[in-house]
């Protein structure tokens, strides 16, 4: 849902100077008319409440179909999904980042699987890897950091999703990409 700002043209100030001789008055709010923090335009800001129930289930469902229709070789548990032990979270992750880069190398950095799995969240462009911290990737399961995690997740199976569609020759259409 995106959210839309106005700001009423009584709350405006203006300059004294300006306003005598048609100047442009200010856009900006006055201290009686403060912006709250949630109706900020912030362009990096997750619009989706992935915290609510029903889009985490729906996370968790999509989740589910991706690993089982692609035949993922992962053996989820009904409870891997609700609060992943760090082990069960790292072959999840793994399997998924598979489909999106075959290339990247596991270990070739020398560095931690916690930047590891940051570096990498850069590399394939996910719009909110600031977001995630290596305390949040040493516990996974926990339920401050299993939303935005499971969030991520379902991120990763809906971009694979896409790349395989795109480099189908059944679905695709652009002449480049058949072979």
């Amino acid at each position: 849902m995106i959210e839309c700002l106005w700001i009423s043209s009584t709350n405006r100030r203006s300059s004294s100077i300006h306003s005598s001789t048609g100047g442009r008055q200010s856009l900006a709010p006055s201290s009686s008319n403060k912006l709250s923090s949630s109706s900020t335009n912030n362009p990096s800001a997750n619009a989706r409440n992935f915290k609510q129930r029903e889009f985490m289930d729906d996370a968790r469902d999509d989740i589910r179909a991706f690993i089982h229709t692609h035949r993922v070789p992962l053996v989820l548990s009904p409870s891997t999904l609700e609060s992943p032990t760090s082990k069960e979270f790292q072959s999840i992750f793994r399997a998924l980042a598979e489909y999106l880069d075959r290339d990247f190398r596991w270990g070739s950095s020398g560095k931690g699987w916690d930047a590891e799995v940051l570096e990498f969240l850069r590399q394939v462009r996910y719009p909110f890897a600031g977001d995630i911290s290596k305390t949040a990737l040493a516990a996974p399961g926990s339920s401050n950091n299993w939303p935005p995690l499971l969030n991520m997740l379902h991120w990763m199976c809906t971009l694979a999703s896409a790349l395989l569609r795109w480099t189908d020759p059944q679905e695709t259409t652009d002449p480049t990409l058949l072979p």
